[in-house]
């Protein structure tokens, strides 16, 4: 997926309207492993599963971070 989107140079993924398929989304328009992008997040790779499922939302300083992260591209290019 990351290669498609570098080469359109926007995700053709729909983000969606909750922070659970924004998540996923992100994570796979970068092409990164769960373990990958949940190190990049300073979480285990557990929770940002649960997170991705829509079973728990990040709250405190994780919240935060995911916010930074979901507002970078590439998904940030999405109509």
């Amino acid at each position: 997926m990351a290669g498609v989107v570098k080469f359109l140079d926007f995700n053709p993924i729909q983000n969606g309207d909750t922070m659970a398929h924004g998540l996923a989304n992100h994570r796979k328009a970068l092409g990164m492993t769960q373990k990958e992008f949940a190190g990049q997040l300073g979480v285990d790779p557990s929770t940002l599963a649960r997170w991705e499922r829509g079973e728990r939302e990040p709250a405190g300083r994780f919240l935060e971070s995911v916010g930074e992260v979901l507002n970078q591209s590439p998904t940030s290019k999405i109509q």
